[in-house]
C-alpha cells in the first residue's frame, strides 16, 4: 500500500482540485512505481488530505497566521511500504507529484514552498 497525505492551510484545496489531484497523485506514484500505467493497480494506492489551521503550520519560525506574506504551503509525504527506489525514481516520482499539484492548483509551476 502506497500513502499519499497532502498538508495544506484549510481551505487552500477545493473540492473540484483534491478530486483531480486524487487521480493525478496516484498516477504520479503508481507510474514510476509499477513502470507502465496499470488502471488496475490504483487500488493500492490511498490519498489522504490534511488541513492545518493558519496558526498550526509555520515558516522560518513565525506561524502562517503571523506571516506578513502569502505563503502557498503545502507538505506532501509519499510513504511506499519495502519501497527501494532507486535515486532516479525517486526524482520522477518528485516531479511527477509537483507537477501534478500545480496543475491542480491552477499555477505553471510548483511553488518554491511545497
Amino acid at each position: 500500500m502506497t500513502v499519499i497525505t497532502v498538508n495544506a492551510v484549510k481551505g487552500r484545496l477545493s473540492l473540484e482540485q483534491r478530486r483531480k489531484l486524487a487521480e493525478a497523485l496516484t498516477d504520479a506514484v503508481l507510474v514510476p512505481e509499477v513502470r507502465q500505467f496499470v488502471p488496475a493497480a490504483r487500488v493500492g494506492f490511498q490519498v489522504h488530505f490534511a488541513e492545518c489551521e493558519p496558526d498550526m503550520m509555520a515558516i522560518g519560525g513565525r506561524l502562517l497566521a503571523d506571516a506578513t506574506q502569502g505563503f502557498d504551503v503545502m507538505v506532501i509525504d509519499v510513504v511506499v511500504m519495502d519501497g527501494d527506489w532507486r535515486p532516479e525514481v525517486r526524482a520522477e516520482v518528485i516531479g511527477r507529484v509537483l507537477a501534478a499539484m500545480a496543475d491542480a492548483c491552477g499555477l505553471e509551476r510548483p511553488s518554491p514552498s511545497w
